[in-house]
């Protein structure tokens, strides 16, 4: 099974290849140690060695080196802590545990064997699940013309690692309250629990052991940056042994797809997609951590109601983990009904102002309707940037357009007026018009509150509703 792992990474480089690789990376004959592809060789290498057993000695990489013309080692003469502290820096860049090494050279089992357990818990699908946990700080710029949102949050993960089920610190403060130094004691809480602010905060030591830290990515990522100062990493006595827990605080824009038929009475998600992109987290899964969901009182939102985030656990289409959290919020459409929709009904309201005028007087009245249409078209064009740039028709772009029709239909009607119309037909016409547009504005309240409910039942669905109810009787 050894063999399996040497054959998972490049294939074990021969002295041809070790000379291209090599002497590719010298410059006046000294070998470049930062070079990825060197480290690869030397990684393939030790593999190579590794499945061939314990009685090859890893002193025989420089010889194997020393045959490259431009590069001049004399590996007898090589001194062993060197050699060990190159052999320790090429493996930095792998993501495998760092093989044990002795003075003579020897290697034991531990990169091999913990990779080889690793790809067993893969296949089994028995590999420590990874909590999640997130607070939010900051939801903002919530753009419906670019489908985009802003936001600042804390993302908790913990996880089980073997290196940590014995810490010493730990272990004597579960079993009486002090760390391994003395220190202490601190009593529990009447919970049974130790207050929060006793932790373990790992140091650099400790980061080394630590080889399972997962790896987060966002897939729906516009930009996004971690405040590195803010992340913490350490170990707590309320936890089960080997538990690690990480903070990380990150905040960015992310895209969000926006179905915006409904405007302005609609509701839509805003998710948040965090997955475990690398290798190293085959296998894993994301579970939530109940009790570490929060939603800051702070975040307010003019132009929307906010409501309690959804979050579901799955994978993504490469079987890598994924979890989204899903921030439901709805559109606040009071402002969009009085000062657009309001104006716009105003406007086209005066046109119905022609019927005072004798038929006969076709000039005006076209001159006025003329006016109102073009007074519409401008208004629209005025709040261009208010209205989603969308391939099809919203509820908005639906009233402005019967608004824009009733113009034409009243300019037709006065044209045919003034070329024979009856004056009762004419005003059958006006009043027909009138009669029309009534219905229809009294239509389209009712159908804008049934479109505004329906989408909020559809996106919150029984979600618990976090901002202060919309007072009856008007649009929210």
């Amino acid at each position: 099974m050894r063999v399996g792992v040497a054959e998972a990474c490049l294939p074990l480089p021969d002295d041809t290849t070790l000379r291209k690789f090599f002497d590719r990376h010298t410059i006046d004959g000294e070998l470049l140690k930062d070079s990825q592809e060197v480290k690869m060789v030397t990684i393939n290498v030790l593999y190579h060695l590794q499945a061939q057993g314990s009685q090859t000695n890893l002193l025989d990489i420089p010889a194997m080196v020393s045959r490259c013309e431009t590069v001049q080692m004399d590996p007898a003469g090589w001194d062993f802590d060197e050699y060990r502290a190159w052999i320790l820096s090429a493996f930095e860049w792998s993501e495998d545990p760092l093989p044990s090494l002795d003075k003579s050279g020897s290697i034991s089992n531990p990169t091999v064997t913990e990779t080889h357990q690793r790809f067993l818990r893969i296949r089994d699908n028995t590999r420590h699940p990874v909590y999640i946990g997130y607070t939010f700080y900051l939801v903002k710029d919530i753009d419906s013309k670019t489908g985009t949102f802003s936001a600042t949050f804390k993302l908790l993960l913990k996880w089980h690692d073997t290196d940590f089920e014995r810490d010493a610190d730990i272990l004597r403060l579960r079993r009486d309250g002090h760390f391994a130094d003395g220190t202490g004691p601190f009593e529990r809480t009447h919970k049974g629990r130790f207050e929060d602010y006793l932790v373990k905060l790992l140091d650099e030591e400790d980061m080394r052991k630590l080889d399972s830290m997962p790896t987060v990515g966002f897939a729906n990522a516009v930009s996004v940056e971690e405040d590195v100062h803010l992340r913490q990493v350490y170990i707590s006595p309320n936890d089960k042994p080997g538990l690690v827990r990480l903070e990380q605080t990150f905040q960015g824009t992310f895209l969000a797809q926006m179905d915006l038929h409904a405007f302005p009475f609609d509701a839509q998600e805003l998710p948040v997609i965090v997955r475990l992109p690398f290798r190293a987290d085959y296998g894993r899964q994301l579970e939530l951590l109940k009790e570490k969901t929060e939603i800051k009182d702070w975040i307010k939102l003019a132009e929307w109601s906010r409501y309690v985030p959804d979050c579901k656990a799955s994978e993504d289409s490469k079987g890598r983990a994924k979890f989204v959290i899903r921030f439901p919020v709805v559109r606040k459409s009071g402002f969009f009904v009085w000062n657009v929709l309001g104006v716009v009904f105003m406007i086209t309201l005066l046109n119905f102002l022609v019927a005072f005028m004798h038929r006969d007087n076709l000039g005006n009245r076209l001159s006025v309707l003329f006016t109102l249409l073009l007074t519409t078209v401008a208004f629209k064009f005025t709040i261009s940037d208010k209205l989603p740039a969308v391939p099809y028709f919203t509820v908005a772009d639906q009233y402005f357009s019967v608004c824009m029709m009733m113009p034409a239909i009243l300019s037709w009607t006065s044209a045919a007026a003034a070329n024979g119309l009856t004056e009762f037909a004419d005003h059958c016409v006006f009043v027909t018009a009138a009669i029309f547009f009534f219905v229809f504005n009294v239509g389209f309240a009712y159908r804008a509150y049934l479109i505004a409910h329906h989408a909020k039942a559809r996106i919150v669905g029984h979600a618990e509703r976090l901002s202060v109810a919309p007072k009856p009787g008007r649009f929210k």
